[in-house]
This record gives structure tokens, sequence and C-alpha cells, in this order.
């Protein structure tokens, strides 16, 4: 590693492994400031569903790019490079360590790699067209144009195959194709660590947690989202623990069935965290 690369630490596990306490000690460790590196915890007016940073705990060091987007704005891990490569320059520059924290191996795995993605909208017209295909259809599709991207996804998984045949559509070149090119020449010095907690204490710390959000007033906090308009179109509108509250407030399910939803997709989630950071092999692995 050049000695003129500068540090940057990035922290990774699953939800619930308790990345703010110790991204906390990494600040007092390297001298840092902590930037958001997790999908959800960008949008404003969703910290209790995301359990973002406290303010107590936002007063103990610098945080940024915390609950700042819109959830009625259109984001994407681009749009969120752009903003992390310019926070990291900003923290670098006060002399400080940036320390980049989050839930979403996609985001810190886009700064250890240095990926340069470029920003392809959302096309609707395109969309609406698939929106006539069954799922099994549109898996299909996927995999006749990019077979590689198909493999990593279930047939189930029907947001991102719409996406990765938006790609294809608007660029000619398959997600795949795209990813390859992404990669860039190391721009930093990066430590890369991950939470390994172990998964039934984990399961339950997640059990627990969404019994706290609950009566930290979640329902009340998608209700308010709910008020001002937001529905499926908004990627926001999709993170775990909104999704099925707003399946009891527009009266589709109860209260405790909703509850149990959220506790079941954010052990799902907590899975499919633990099983991406797997295939790294340049992460330092802390147990929990």
């Amino acid at each position: 590693m050049s000695e003129s690369l500068k540090k940057v630490i990035l922290l990774g596990g699953p939800t619930a492994s308790g990345k703010t306490k110790i991204s906390l000690d990494l600040v007092r460790q390297y001298n840092g400031e902590i930037i958001c590196g997790d999908s959800m915890q960008v949008y404003a007016d969703m910290v209790i569903g995301t359990a973002s940073p406290t303010d107590e705990e936002k007063a103990a060091a610098p945080h940024h790019l915390f609950n700042e987007i819109s959830p009625f704005e259109e984001f994407s891990v681009a749009k969120w490079a752009e903003l992390a490569h310019n926070k990291i320059i900003d923290v670098q520059g006060r002399g400080k360590v940036p320390i980049i924290v989050g839930g979403t191996g996609l985001y810190l795995d886009t700064i250890a790699d240095n990926r340069r993605y470029i920003d392809i909208p959302k096309d609707d017209e395109f969309r609406a067209g698939l929106g006539q295909m069954t799922n099994s259809e549109l898996y299909q599709r996927l995999k006749d144009v990019d077979p590689e991207s198909a493999d990593k996804l279930s047939e189930s998984d029907n947001r991102r195959v719409v996406r990765a045949l938006e790609i294809y559509n608007a660029t000619g070149k398959t997600k795949t194709q795209i990813d390859r090119e992404s990669l860039q020449e190391p721009i930093y010095d990066i430590t890369y660590y991950v939470l390994k907690p172990e998964r039934e204490e984990l399961y339950k710390r997640i059990n627990d947690r969404v019994d706290v959000l609950i009566n930290l007033g979640l329902v009340d906090e998608c209700r308010a989202l709910l008020a001002r308009g937001i529905d499926e179109k908004y990627s926001a509108y999709n993170a775990i623990g909104y999704r099925q509250i707003y399946e009891y407030l527009k009266g589709e399910t109860t209260l405790n069935d909703a509850i149990d939803k959220v506790k079941q997709a954010t052990r799902n989630y907590a899975k499919r965290q633990m099983t991406w950071w797997r295939k790294r092999a340049d992460v330092i692995c802390l147990e929990r």
C-alpha cells in the first residue's frame, strides 16, 4: 500500500450487531469521524425504524450523512458514493480519519474497491412494460441477457431483477459488465472491520430491538410518512420495519402480526448480510 494513501476505516455487520457502539470506540482509537454507510439510515424522518444513532451518540462524535436524504427522493449507490467521497475528503482535510459505518455491504464495498458507478435513472415507461410479466418471465429474461446477475438473485427478488433489466435496456451493457468496469485503482488505505455475532444471540437482539422500536414510536413515524404520501414507488417505502407497519396502518393485518413480520424480515436480512461479507477475504472479523 502506497504511503501517500490516507486511512479510511470501514465497519460493517448485520443489523443489531452493535455497530454504533463499536464505531464510537473506533472514533477514539483513530481520531475519527463517522460517515453513514447504510442505505436506509441516510433517509430523513426515518430515525426510529432504521435505528439511527441517537442525539446522545451523535454528540459523542461528528456524524455525517445520517437522516439527510428525503425519503421521497430517488437515491442510489452512485449518489451515495459521490456524497461519501466528498465527506471523506472533508474529514481528511481536518486531519481526522473517516469511519464509514453501516449494514449495507454494497456501500462499504464500493469504497473498499473504489468502484465508480454511473447513475442510471429509473425508466417508468420501461418498468410499466415489465409490469405485465410474471416474476418467472422476468427472471428468465434476465437469465437470457445477464446470466451472471441472474445467478446471484432469486426469482422472487423482483426489485433487483427489474433493475438489472432496466440497466441493460438503458445502456446496452449488463449489470455484470458495468460492475466490472466500475473498478478503479485504490485511492484509500482501507481497514475493513466486520462484526460477526453468534447467530442465536443476534436473532434474540433483533427481536428485542424491534419491540424497543415499537415502544419508541415506530408506528407513529410510519403514520406520518403515509400522511405525506409515501407509497410503493419510493425505495424508502420498502425499508424493513416500515413496509410491514404500513400494512397494519392500511388495515391489511393486525399490529401483532405486523411486528412478527418485522422481526422475521429483519432476521432474514441479517442472514443475507452475514452471507454478503463471507465472500470477502480482506475483512477483519470482530466476534461479538
